[in-house]
């Protein structure tokens, strides 16, 4: 017990270092910053048990080592600076007892030793012989004069690595043109010491006076040499990794000179690769052998366009016209909403077709204006459904009710709860299925455009979807409206577009993007799953569906189709597409199977029932029979169904 606590008192006689955090940027050192000779900060608060030895509340000493490079002694750091002093002067004798301290070291002297003028003490030349080594500096803290006293002083050590050896040159094996970008293929290093690539270049050769031959063959055995002063640099590779691209500064036809060089770990950077001279070439992408081949699709948004500069035979003018038949007119008081429109509308549109402003916000309007309704007539139709459900009830068939006494039994836990949502209710969707736009169907759908085909293939691509619906009828069944958002991609390569490779397929990559949006009316028979154990939700769908779309090239930019004639614009690869979408479906309700469960989850979350189902889809996606892409399907889908 005696020994213990004396061990504990001289233990307590020891200061405290706190040494601040150093970068591990600032840990490992590669050439540049050797030669660069940066100052490295190294900064650390010690404090002493005043009144454990005398005299220590004040200040205290310290001693910087390091190991040395050829006897791996320790020998003292002298060149180092203490707060603001300027570099190069000796350490101060004492510092305060807790106050901060910043001493500085080089790299030099951590790669080298202190004794620059003993050339036994200098490192290798660079590259050669020791070139990555670990180096300490050690600190040591006192309070007296006796620095040797284990029990009164305290160490702390800083680990540094320098590496002086580039990594190994690469050799490029390839270059393969494509629209305004190029790709490098070049051999991957077994040096364990690559981490990462760049592709070096001069975007523009063509007004440097350079011998090609000469410049491809040069390569000595520092590497390649590029005719340009400032060489753009790629982006950064993957050391795994053999190919990349580069664009930046590139055009169809203008000659580049590209290297590729190796850095390492440490960040030195190697010498360039062989040089290759090469040119983009045109490649057509999807949208543009589309439009090559005859496609009729323009693009665009504005799919209401010809409605407000007043086509009668237009898809949304028929929505709206619909809408004024079959709910205003009928209704109390639609008639006369009805009169109203058509004695201040001529005025309106005349002042609307003489500004284009005007023109593009009524537009946009209409937009909603078109959905609103359409909405409403699907709520219509479900009413008339429900009309004839209630009919059904009241006539209170024999045979019904018989198999309802049977099947009614204990069945109060596998009840859906409460909506803790008291005027109405959400559902949350999320579905995949199989998508194959009619586009993309052997032959060309209903175009005959081979397009998709030559680039895709004609195989489906997932489909993902996300929804959520209001329901805002809650009786024999559940009724309201829902949207949804989904996104997919086709990817594929566009074919060389001149040359003696024309027809044949570009490294450029080519994605055809659909993003479908959807609003639709529903209906869900669900109240008998809530009377008897029975899990089968049987529902349907019906609404608007708006498809946009959009086709990007190899270096990510939307294609743009070049149109024949002076001052024609181009004709970029987006738009959207309007239609119809209808669903049936089969849900099983699994509150069923697991009422406690269900339970707790309403508890805890909110969600009154789950459901997994599977459905069949329709969608008529053509712009209401207009020309260009065709994007409908029959589909189906299985997913998860959250209701609030």
């Amino acid at each position: 017990m005696a020994a213990a606590g004396w061990t504990r008192a001289a233990e307590a006689q020891k200061p405290t270092i706190v040494p601040d955090p150093l970068p591990e940027a600032s840990k490992r050192l590669n050439i540049a910053e050797i030669e660069a000779n940066a100052r490295i900060p190294l900064s650390w608060i010690a404090t002493f048990n005043a009144g454990v030895i005398p005299g220590t509340g004040e200040s205290y000493s310290y001693q910087l080592t390091y190991d040395n490079f050829v006897t791996a002694e320790r020998a003292e750091l002298r060149l180092i600076t203490v707060e603001d002093v300027e570099f190069g002067a000796e350490a101060e004798d004492r510092q305060d007892n807790g106050a901060r301290v910043t001493v500085y070291v080089l790299p030099q002297d951590l790669v080298a030793g202190f004794d620059r003028e003993d050339a036994s003490d200098l490192p290798p030349p660079l590259g050669t012989g020791a070139d990555n080594m670990e180096r300490e500096v050690f600190l040591k803290v006192y309070a007296d004069a006796d620095e040797t006293d284990e029990f009164r002083y305290q160490t702390f050590t800083w680990q540094f690595e320098y590496d002086t050896r580039p990594p190994p040159q690469p050799t490029v094996t390839k270059v393969e043109p494509g629209e305004n970008r190029l790709q490098l293929s070049w051999e991957i290093s077994d040096d364990a010491d690559v981490a990462t690539y760049n592709i070096v270049y001069c975007p523009d050769i063509s007004a440097l006076d350079v011998d090609e031959e000469m410049l491809m063959a040069d390569t000595a055995t520092t590497g390649g040499v590029l005719p340009c002063a400032q060489p753009t640099v790629g982006g950064t590779i993957d050391g795994m990794f053999g190919s990349a691209g580069v664009q930046a500064g590139l055009a169809v036809g203008v000659k580049a000179a590209l290297a590729v060089r190796a850095v390492d770990e440490a960040g030195n950077v190697g010498p360039l690769s062989n040089v290759v001279i090469a040119e983009p070439v045109p490649v057509s992408d999807f949208w543009e052998l589309y439009k090559e081949s005859g496609g009729a699709e323009e693009g665009g948004f504005c799919f209401i366009a010809t409605a407000a500069h007043g086509s009668y035979a237009h898809p949304a003018v028929q929505v709206l016209r619909w809408f004024r038949d079959a709910v205003l007119i009928p209704a109390p008081g639609g008639r006369a909403i009805v009169d109203t429109y058509y004695r201040w509308s001529p005025p309106m549109a005349r002042r609307v077709a003489a500004d284009e402003d005007l023109a593009a916000a009524t537009r946009v309007a209409l937009v909603f204006g078109v959905l609103l309704a359409l909405a409403a007539l699907a709520m219509l139709g479900f009413g008339a459904g429900f009309v004839v459900v209630a009919v059904a009830r009241r006539v209170k068939l024999a045979w019904a009710a018989a198999l309802l006494v049977l099947l009614i039994g204990s069945t109060a836990e596998a009840r859906r709860p409460d909506s803790t949502i008291e005027s109405f209710g959400l559902g949350y969707e999320f579905k995949g299925g199989p998508y194959l736009p009619d586009l993309g169907n052997t032959g060309g759908g209903t175009e005959g455009n081979t397009a998709f085909q030559d680039i895709f293939e004609s195989n489906p691509n997932e489909l993902f979807t996300i929804g959520l619906d209001v329901q805002l009828y809650r009786g024999i069944g559940t009724a309201g409206v829902g949207a949804s958002f989904g996104f997919m991609q086709f990817v594929g390569r566009g074919r060389y577009a001149s040359g003696e490779n024309v027809g044949e397929i570009a490294q450029d990559t080519t994605v055809f993007n659909i993003a479908p949006l959807t609003l639709t009316g529903f209906y869900r028979f669900d109240w008998l799953a809530d009377q008897i154990p029975l899990p089968f939700v049987p529902y349907v769908k019906g609404g608007l569906a708006y498809y946009v779309w959009w086709v990007t090239t190899g270096t990510g930019d939307v294609a743009r189709f070049e149109q024949p004639g002076n001052g024609a614009d181009d004709l970029a690869g987006r738009g959207g597409k309007f239609g119809l979408t209808g669903t049936v479906g089969m849900a099983i309700m699994l509150n069923v199977f697991e009422p406690a469960s269900a339970q707790s989850l309403h508890a805890a979350t909110g969600v009154r029932g789950t459901y997994l189902f599977g459905e069949l889809q329709a969608n008529k996606i053509d712009g209401f029979g207009s020309a260009g892409f065709d994007l409908s399907d029959v589909t189906w889908n299985i997913g998860l169904y959250l209701e609030m």
